[in-house]
């Protein structure tokens, strides 16, 4: 179609879309370049130029597309929400709430977007906010497990241990698999004084990373710098015990030994050895 009408901008627009399904990224995007510039007017083309710049982590473009598109269509709650999330991988978390806030304003009341704004209230350590905005995603949809593991760690970052276990023992039975979920809950275990449990949700986590993520293996090796050690044999507890002991007796023979060794040649003799020499010289 393209060939036979090559100033028809809904046809790159459709064959960028088929170009994004197939995972060819910037292909797409050049195929919306061409949209766009044909008819600036379409915004949906703007949405799916910005959707595919979100998924190459171009988020500067995505966020200028999504501005576009809301200037045509103010009332698009699904855009402010792209947009914030857009802002919230830039770190832009104060702008991302402000989208996250109007996209609820304006119906969009589904769960990924409370997760959304209750994430972004976690990176600006306003923990009770991201609480309130995880409750309400698990009112919708209570098998999110994602959202459990989000609770967790808010409730960690509160300093409430306990609940937080709950809530990764929660994320943990709806999906077992899921290495960050065991690496969080032997975060709130180890604050809590559980070393071992800890050591072996760290240990679960790096398993099920299949060993090859750095992330959980700097876990693992912090948890073993924090004490979490297997219970310890009769010799591993006090084999430093005895070194010591031999260090100290070794310091000690030396420090006899330079007390009682012979004195050297330039050293003041001693009264005991002036003495003897007067009494030699009287007989």
């Amino acid at each position: 179609m393209i060939h036979n009408f090559p100033d028809f901008a809904l046809g790159y627009n459709s064959r960028g879309s088929i170009k994004i399904s197939l995972n060819k990224i910037e292909e797409g995007i050049c195929d919306f370049d061409t949209a766009i510039a044909l008819a600036p007017e379409f915004p949906f083309c703007y949405a799916n130029r910005g959707w595919a710049d979100a998924q190459i982590k171009r988020y500067e473009e995505a966020i200028a597309d999504f501005g576009t598109l809301l200037k045509h269509q103010p009332w698009d709650s699904k855009i402010y929400c792209q947009r914030g999330y857009a802002k919230y991988s830039m770190r832009n978390y104060n702008e991302a709430i402000i989208d996250f806030n109007k996209a609820i304003q304006l119906g969009h009341n589904m769960p990924h977007t409370y997760e959304n704004r209750g994430l972004t209230n976690n990176k600006l350590k306003r923990f009770k906010e991201a609480i309130k905005d995880f409750n309400n995603a698990l009112k919708i949809d209570p098998n999110y497990a994602a959202v459990y593991a989000d609770r967790g760690f808010a409730n960690t970052g509160l300093k409430q241990y306990e609940q937080a276990i709950k809530d990764f023992d929660q994320a943990i039975k709806i999906s077992p698999n899921q290495p960050l979920y065991y690496n969080n809950r032997a975060g709130a275990k180890l604050n809590l004084g559980l070393k071992n449990d800890a050591k072996i949700d760290y240990e679960t986590a790096v398993a099920l990373s299949n060993h090859k993520d750095p992330v959980f293996i700097r876990q693992l090796e912090g948890a073993k710098r924090s004490n979490i050690q297997p219970p310890q044999t009769f010799w591993r507890k006090y084999y430093r015990i005895g070194y010591a002991f031999i260090l100290i007796l070794l310091a000690y023979l030396t420090y006899r030994y330079k007390r009682t060794g012979k004195p050297q040649p330039n050293a003041p003799k001693s009264k005991q050895q002036k003495g003897f020499r007067e009494l030699k010289k009287r007989k």
